[in-house]
């Protein structure tokens, strides 16, 4: 097996050090094919000395900055295009996960093309909780889909349905995570989510809140209204080229 690890990280300095090592503790010293991406988004701190000196450290780590902050979701995004190895292992970085909980999603890889960290004991503030629930009904109105954690930041995910679903999707998305995983259901890739500790963020500030948390819950239904439209004007060549993909490890 071999695995990339990808970590969005933006002014993180405080904690970075430890999430660091206990993912390369937990999950990158257990596979010697492995590589450890971590998107610096434009960071305003000390955040990218800090990786730097990491890097210097465990040379698996691969430390990639865009020219300009473009938001979590194209952090995301980078970092996909970017993996090199069979599976895709994405993380956030503000300590809410215990990466030693990746082995519970490893095991399902062989069944399954994406398999989805679901956050079923929540430590976060309301309004997080309410945005889940919507984006959860929202994703049953227009896709007909029961997945309960759309939103995910502990997922695995092969890589060549990673990138296959990313091409069909904007580029400037807003909640990308969320839009990942329905296109992934729509395209017939096999998804699998099973519970994981949630710790709640543990530092740092909370981005959304307010008038931006307003324009965010509109800007994340739009993204995912358009995303409907976008799956109805899909080709039939889309979802022929995923049942390959899904046939090329295979799994059907």
């Amino acid at each position: 097996m071999s695995l990339s690890v990808v970590m969005p990280v933006y002014n993180e300095q405080e904690i970075i050090g430890e999430v660091v090592r206990s993912v390369y503790a937990k999950i990158i010293n257990k596979i010697p094919d492995s590589e450890f991406i971590i998107v610096n988004d434009c960071s305003t701190d000390n955040t990218l000395k800090v990786l730097k000196k990491l890097s210097k450290e465990f040379k698996k780590i691969r430390i990639i900055t865009p020219e300009k902050n473009g938001g979590h979701g194209k952090a995301i995004r980078l970092g996909f295009l970017n993996a090199r190895k069979d599976w895709i292992f994405h993380i956030d970085s503000d300590n809410e996960y215990d990466p030693a909980e990746y082995w519970k999603l490893d095991k399902l890889r062989e069944k399954y093309d994406i398999i989805l960290g679901h956050r079923k004991s929540r430590n976060d503030p309301l309004h997080r909780l309410v945005l889940t629930r919507v984006a959860r009904l929202i994703n049953f109105l227009l896709f007909g889909s029961l997945i309960k954690d759309t939103n995910s930041a502990f997922k695995l995910i092969n890589r060549k349905a990673a990138q296959h679903i990313i091409s069909v999707l904007p580029e400037d998305a807003f909640a990308y995570s969320i839009l990942m995983s329905m296109m992934g259901r729509n395209l017939g890739y096999n998804i699998m989510e099973i519970p994981v500790t949630h710790f709640g963020r543990k530092s740092g500030k909370r981005h959304y809140l307010g008038l931006k948390l307003a324009k965010g819950v509109i800007r994340g239904g739009t993204d995912m209204l358009s995303l409907r439209l976008t799956a109805w004007k899909l080709p039939n060549s889309e979802y022929k080229k995923a049942e390959g993909i899904k046939n090329s490890y295979g799994r059907i």
